[in-house]
């Protein structure tokens, strides 16, 4: 029984290493595919804060509080959701002037940035209702598109289309076809979007003029394809 078991092993690893040789025949051609999505923003981040000056810390503080309270609520009657208002910073820290080489603490300046995120179309009139309300900092503003995941899968969606079309020119003629996909390599890339600052608009009270530009997604797609 023993001899038997014995060689029945040697005989199956003497077949595995006959079918590790076989070569494979499969044959393969590697192309890359390539797409641009390009969309105008619908979305954009306001960063935006109030600071206040003063001798007395505690006094500083408070008065910060009661500014940040009215901006705040000048957001919510605009119609921001809660949600899309995030504190990005909130610090007291003292003022100095010099004086003959010497260092003299002259008070204490609170503030306070916050980040609002808001339909691009209301970006404009939020933005001033804000300096009404007391905003005297506009740090900047960003755009963005809701949909980026969705606009990804339809650049990965071309780029697989546009290396398709290029495997098959290459074996025009030839007599071979494409009959599947050995494997995929997939880079996306997203240039940052459209930022502005402050110095970019108006200083009036009246509604500031946004134009957010465009977002493009741009997708390379490598894949090797079997054809026979």
């Amino acid at each position: 029984m023993r001899r038997f078991l014995n060689v029945y092993f040697v005989f199956l690893v003497a077949l595995g290493f006959t079918f590790a040789q076989i070569p494979d025949t499969t044959r393969t051609i590697t192309v890359s595919g390539t797409a641009q999505v390009e969309v105008i923003p619908d979305i954009c981040a306001i960063s935006l804060g109030v600071f206040v000056e003063d001798s007395d810390p505690a006094k500083a503080m408070s008065a910060l509080s009661g500014k940040m309270n009215s901006i705040l609520q000048g957001l919510l009657q605009m119609g921001v959701k809660k949600e899309k208002i995030k504190t990005l910073n909130l610090q007291l820290e003292p003022i100095y002037d010099f004086s003959d080489g010497k260092q003299i603490l002259k008070g204490f300046r609170a503030s306070e940035d916050l980040i609002v995120v808001v339909p691009v179309g209301d970006a404009g009139k939020i933005l001033s209702s804000a300096i009404k309300s007391g905003v005297n900092r506009f740090n900047g503003i960003s755009f963005d598109y809701s949909g980026k995941d969705s606009l990804q899968l339809v650049g990965i969606e071309l780029a697989m289309m546009d290396a398709r079309v290029k495997a098959e020119r290459a074996l025009a003629g030839s007599g071979y076809k494409i009959k599947g996909i050995r494997s995929v390599n997939i880079q996306s890339s997203s240039p940052p979007p459209p930022t502005y600052r402050a110095e970019t608009f108006t200083k009036t009270f009246t509604e500031v003029p946004i134009e957010q530009g465009t977002i493009k997604v741009n997708v390379n797609v490598f894949v090797v394809f079997n054809f026979e």
